[in-house]
C-alpha cells in the first residue's frame, strides 16, 4: 500500500495509513499517529465513509482529508 497522509479538514496531521480493513458494515482506516502526537495517540481507527467522515481523497498528493476529532 502506498504511504498516505491522513489530515483533518482543519489541517491537523493525524498520521499515515497503516492498513485498511473491512468490518462488514464499512471499511476502516488504521492510522499510525505521528511521533509526539499532540493528543497522545499512537494509532487511530477511522471509518472510511464518504461524506460523513472522508471528505476528500487526493491520489496525486497521497492525502486523505477527514472530518475527525484528532483527540479521538
Amino acid at each position: 500500500m502506498y504511504k498516505r497522509q491522513v489530515v483533518t479538514t482543519q489541517g491537523y496531521d493525524l498520521g499515515v495509513v497503516k492498513e485498511v480493513f473491512n468490518t462488514g458494515a464499512n471499511d476502516v482506516v488504521h492510522v499510525k499517529a505521528n511521533v509526539g502526537d499532540a493528543f497522545g495517540q499512537k494509532e487511530r481507527l477511522i471509518p472510511f465513509v464518504f461524506d460523513d467522515v472522508v471528505q476528500e481523497v487526493d491520489r496525486e498528493a497521497k492525502v486523505i482529508k477527514v472530518d475527525w476529532d484528532p483527540g479521538f
